[in-house]
């Protein structure tokens, strides 16, 4: 995978997955049968800066457009985000980054 930059973590790997589980090689040709699906898993680009970094707001509109899930934007970003009022809950945040600096 891309390698991260100044914190920032590694970006997603690529795979080609068939609907009976099977993983083949990526560069190879292959038959699909009928009914058969394929699951494409696009790579992404190494992170800039730390996670922890991004600016909550910015983390919620990822939430919002689906891009980050709630529990993403806990875990990865430390931002809290209460999922009736879809606001930012900045004491939590603070609680999140400042563990996750330690």
């Amino acid at each position: 995978p891309a390698r991260g930059f100044m914190g920032g973590k590694p970006g997603a790997v690529g795979d080609v997955e068939l609907s009976d589980g099977r993983h083949p090689h990526p560069k190879t040709r292959y038959q699909l049968q009928p009914g058969q699906r394929v699951t494409l898993r696009l790579p992404g680009g190494g992170g800039f800066h730390h996670p922890f970094q991004r600016d909550p707001a910015a983390v919620l509109d990822d939430v919002r457009q689906g891009y980050v899930t709630l529990a993403a934007a806990r875990t990865e970003y430390g931002v809290a985000i209460d999922p009736n009022s879809w606001t930012i809950l900045t004491a939590e945040t603070a609680q999140l980054r400042a563990r996750k600096s330690d």
